[in-house]
């Protein structure tokens, strides 16, 4: 369902993997978290300029609170919202990282302006890398350069 709401969106490139669709969902659920965040303060800034602006006649004096639930509201809503964020995100990262047992193999050789691939027949590519459609890959990527400071 929220898949397609997002393949309705013109502005995204095409899935291209099995892993693109979680990937793009935790980037929604934190863009649509950020705006509704953004929202909200907005809102608060807009209303608090037109109250208390120049020329009002509004009591400015801060008032004394000792009130421990709304730190903790604001303090623990966040934080729920951060963790879950974080398992969403640790979930789909996962997902990602581990190939399956079938995959096949590819070997990549990053050089100064250029890539080598190896494909498991012996076959050689240079700067390009073909794959078979719908069929899992794992790159096993080395560095024959030193990386200098």
């Amino acid at each position: 369902m929220i898949q397609q709401l997002l393949d309705l969106l013109p502005f995204l490139p095409p899935q291209a993997s099995s892993v693109s669709g979680g990937i793009d969902f935790v980037f929604w659920t934190i863009t649509a978290i950020c705006f509704a965040f953004a929202l909200g303060v907005s809102i608060f800034l807009l209303l608090f300029v037109i109250r208390y602006r120049r020329g009002t006649k509004v009591n400015r004096v801060l008032p004394h609170h000792e009130g421990i639930a709304l730190e903790m509201i604001w303090t623990v809503i966040p934080l729920i919202i951060a963790v879950g964020l974080f398992l969403l995100s640790t979930v789909v990262y996962f997902q990602t990282v581990r190939a399956p047992k079938d995959a096949t193999e590819i070997f990549v050789v990053g050089k100064q302006w250029m890539w080598k691939i190896q494909h498991p027949n012996g076959r050689w590519e240079m700067n390009e890398i073909h794959v078979p459609v719908g069929k899992a890959v794992k790159l096993t990527m080395i560095s024959e350069d030193v990386i200098h400071d």
